[in-house]
């Protein structure tokens, strides 16, 4: 258990969960000012989702609003306060989101109604956080899981079971979720690396594009589930080529 050493500063006393990133802490509320304030994007990519999801039939998708907006809030407090309390709320976020993908695929490959689709939601999401709280390397082994198999394998099935058929799914936007996705997994990486880094810049940085770029990755994705309707049988919206 590591304590913050810094004494005078704002967070001082805590207990600490320190980055990997390029970006230099100052002696204030907010340490990582660009990587803080890049989280903005998450809470405007919920709020434009709340926008589009007020009437309709795609409002059911309003909760990807909230997992934009508490993933938004957990790395913005993480960032300022570099403590352990918020790198456990900042991987909530993560978690939410993973949990969300998880369980509207399976919908979309069973047809299960909302009340299981919320206990798998719930279940899948404590399951993860608590165990980020007593083992971090297991809690990212298992929301590596749960997006290998909402991602890659429930998405695959669905795909060759529907392929030849009128449910089949339009996957412009989820192609466009990987390439924003892959791209700020490289910007990521090279900010991680010190290769794309400058510590003085508190302005603008690789990690702080990686939260746009990701916050964008989950607008697009919420423009590929648009053309689902839940609950009920999986239909093709018209209306899925516009944003």
């Amino acid at each position: 258990m590591q304590f913050d050493s810094i004494q005078g500063c704002p967070w001082s006393g805590w207990i600490v969960s320190p980055t990997a990133f390029c970006e230099a802490n100052l002696c204030a509320w907010i340490r990582q000012p660009a990587n803080t304030w890049s989280n903005i994007a998450f809470i405007l990519v919920g709020v434009l989702i709340f926008k589009r999801t007020r009437s309709g039939s795609d409002s059911h998708f309003s909760g990807l609003g909230w997992v934009a907006i508490a993933t938004g809030i957990g790395s913005f407090f993480y960032h300022a306060s570099e403590s352990r309390v918020g790198a456990i709320a900042d991987y909530l976020g993560m978690y939410l989101g993973s949990s969300y993908m998880l369980t509207t695929n399976i919908h979309r490959f069973t047809g299960w109604g909302t009340r299981v689709r919320i206990l798998i939601f719930w279940s899948v999401t404590g399951v993860t956080l608590g165990l980020m709280v007593f083992n971090d390397e297991l809690a990212r082994v298992v929301y590596g899981f749960t997006g290998f198999v909402s991602c890659l394998a429930l998405e695959s099935a669905i795909y060759f079971r529907n392929r030849n058929t009128r449910r089949a799914a339009h996957y412009q936007w989820l192609g466009a979720v990987w390439v924003c996705f892959g791209f700020a997994y490289l910007v990521w990486k090279l900010d991680e690396a010190r290769i794309l880094c400058n510590p003085a810049n508190h302005f603008f940085n690789g990690h702080a594009l990686w939260h746009v770029l990701n916050a964008v990755a989950l607008y697009l994705l919420f423009s590929y589930y648009r053309q689902f309707t839940f609950p009920g049988k999986q239909q093709h919206r018209k209306s899925e080529h516009a944003l």
